[in-house]
């Protein structure tokens, strides 16, 4: 599992995410506002070599001061680190904790840097440990009889004991609480989702129903013929009846044939006259000649057919024509065996094969 899965996993389980960070970042308010910063003191010293330097007459010892600057600088250093030092100042009151260092020049530095809870506590321990390294320089040099000038001597620099806030403590405290805060917080959501996940598998293992979606009945969509084909048409199309006329033939007058039943329309043939009884006598015109009406002429009754259109036939379409597949340079062409030896006829025999 890394970064993104574990983001996800917090983003999904945020009922839960989201009040554990707003517990931790309600704890590290209250850190701040406990935990208070420190106050950080620091003090140099230097130790100044002899000032006078005599020369002893011949034939006279003197003594003379064994200390180097560098070397008494050490031995005070060895001094304020000691514990016993330590257990001296905390009975007196002092509080807090301090370091120690040398700086290498030609008149050695000792620096001294003190952390308390207070700045006034910071000061006054300074005080202290600068007064501890003056006593420590003189007693070291007492048992040598030696003039003022020839003594080692200490002097404070000034502006030297500057006092600094310090937050480290508060830092140090706000990230342990904030990790603490968020590795609890990621273990909670780690494990609540497992737990879930386990106890839906076992759900789905168990036969549990399960709410399924609802379904939506969609009515179909209503079916709609294709259009005929013009081409296709009725094999027995009934066409309206064609009069006939003609040079010498008088106008006949067309009249509305009554319904025919369907059995006698089927056997209508083209060209073939209907009988007398099915078709109704037509009118007949007046002569333009002005001959006698009273002897008409027989007229020529109307004649009907009745066309019928086939539907076209579909031809089927052609098919390509295959194309022969080549033959490899390597097939072997198997011959038929001639028989013309069998159609010429036996020869005779001859007398020397008779003999």
């Amino acid at each position: 599992m890394d970064f993104a899965d574990v983001a996800k996993l917090l983003w999904r389980r945020w009922y839960l995410t989201a009040p554990l960070l707003l517990l931790t970042v309600i704890a590290m308010v209250w850190m701040a506002l406990v935990v208070k910063p420190d106050y950080k003191a620091i003090g140099n010293v230097t130790l100044i070599p002899p000032t006078v330097a005599t020369q002893a007459e011949i034939g006279k010892t003197q003594e003379v001061n064994p200390w180097e600057p560098s070397a008494l600088a050490e031995a005070t250093l060895i001094r304020l680190q000691s514990k016993a030092l330590a257990d001296s100042l905390a009975a007196q009151g002092y509080q807090g904790e301090w370091t120690v260092t040398t700086l290498d020049t030609d008149a050695p530095i000792i620096s001294i840097e003190v952390v308390s809870p207070t700045e006034q506590q910071a000061r006054v321990a300074l005080g202290a440990l600068i007064k501890v390294v003056q006593e420590e320089v003189s007693t070291k040099q007492e048992g040598y009889k030696l003039q003022e000038g020839e003594k080692i001597t200490t002097l404070p620099l000034e502006n030297s004991d500057s006092v600094e806030r310090v937050t480290t403590k508060l830092k140090r405290a706000l990230v342990v609480v904030f990790g603490v805060g968020l590795i609890l917080t990621i273990g909670v959501a780690v494990s609540v989702d497992a737990v879930l996940r386990r106890r839906a598998r076992h759900q789905v293992e168990g036969g549990a129903a399960i709410p399924g979606p609802v379904p939506v009945i969609i009515p179909p969509r209503p079916v709609v013929p294709p259009p005929a084909d013009p081409a296709d048409i009725s094999s027995t199309q009934r066409i309206a009846p064609v009069v006939i006329a003609g040079p010498g033939i008088p106008t006949v007058k067309a009249t509305p044939a009554p319904a025919v039943s369907a059995k006698k329309a089927a056997g209508a043939v083209y060209g073939q006259r209907r009988p007398a009884e099915d078709a109704s006598p037509p009118a007949i015109a007046a002569p333009r000649n002005g001959s006698d009406p009273a002897a008409p002429k027989p007229a020529m009754p109307a004649v009907q057919l009745n066309l019928t259109q086939k539907a076209p036939q579909k031809t089927p379409p052609k098919q390509p024509a295959e194309t022969p597949r080549p033959m490899p340079d390597d097939a072997t062409i198997v011959l038929p065996l001639s028989n013309s030896a069998w159609s010429k006829p036996a020869a005779e025999p001859t007398e020397a094969t008779q003999s």
